[in-house]
């Protein structure tokens, strides 16, 4: 069964393009790309993107770009198992780069309990931080 733990992640609209890069590290090392003839993967997901899995299976990592037009608007964990802490063990989520809102709604409590480091470098910019459920 997945879950939709709506977590939502704004990268701000900037001067000149820059990188941001999003890390998830598993404890358990499960992280899986997706293979032919499989199609589906387990790693966190934002949204249609696919992730770089290092050969061990303990990151996935996402890499995006600012606009210099208008922000740049991402779901992270959109599909997740229902069971990610069982799965993936504890999460370590690095935000590498501007991010200027980091918002998990109370339906992302089962994934962000399982998130047991949070941390944002490089990034100057952050405004909003919000993470319900995380008691």
């Amino acid at each position: 069964m997945k879950v939709d733990a709506q977590i939502r992640v704004t990268l701000p609209k900037t001067e000149k393009v820059e990188d941001v890069t999003i890390t998830f590290t598993s404890s358990t090392k499960k992280f899986k790309p997706k293979k032919n003839p499989t199609p589906s993967g387990s790693y966190p997901m934002i949204g249609e993107f696919d992730p770089t899995i290092s050969k061990d299976g303990a990151t996935a990592t996402y890499k995006f770009k600012t606009k210099t037009d208008a922000p740049t608007s991402l779901e992270i964990a959109k599909g997740v198992p229902a069971n990610a802490s069982d799965s993936w063990g504890d999460i370590t989520l690095t935000l590498n780069g501007k991010v200027s809102s980091f918002v998990a709604g109370g339906a992302a409590k089962d994934f962000i309990l399982s998130v047991k480091s949070l941390s944002f470098t490089n990034n100057g910019e952050l405004a909003t931080l919000k993470v319900d459920g995380a008691n």
